[in-house]
């Protein structure tokens, strides 16, 4: 699924996937292992995003989610923010589209409590994904002496 829409944004800029990925300064073996299969972590797909003008999810969502892969039910965590249930995303939201598997992938090396937030983000609309992600760079920052 990511690879397929990354192709198709460098078709659409007129350049090769792996001429993108070195100017973006990713290795050849970086693009293969990403046609072969392999999701980048998130700082890699918003340095891509960032790129094409698109959102981090656009390189991750699939067509519209057919009966077969309908969405399963968020939960409300004990603040009232939904939270994805085992890792998927419903339409509409900033995660959307995003398999369990694929959170799996992106936030391996996560504590349980990052986890648990990266999954409550997906979960949000994009708006408030997007201030939410502002304010975790924000602390982020803060806490790490603006580095």
């Amino acid at each position: 699924m990511f690879y397929n829409n990354y192709k198709r944004l460098c078709l659409e800029k007129g350049e090769t996937p792996t001429g993108v990925g070195k100017k973006l300064g990713y290795s050849s073996a970086a693009v293969v292992a990403w046609k072969k299969g392999r999701v980048p972590k998130f700082a890699t797909l918003q340095k891509i995003a960032d790129y094409f003008g698109v959102q981090p999810t656009d390189l991750l969502n699939q067509s519209a989610p057919t009966p077969s892969d309908a969405p399963k039910p968020v939960k409300p965590d004990t603040v009232g923010t939904p939270v994805v249930e085992k890792g998927y995303s419903p339409p509409g939201t900033f995660g959307a589209g995003i398999s369990p598997e694929e959170v799996e992938e992106l936030s391996e090396g996560f504590s349980p409590v990052q986890k648990e937030l990266f999954r409550t983000v997906l979960a949000l609309d994009n708006k408030d994904a997007a201030k939410a992600i502002q304010l975790i760079q924000l602390i982020l920052e803060r806490d790490n002496g603006g580095k």
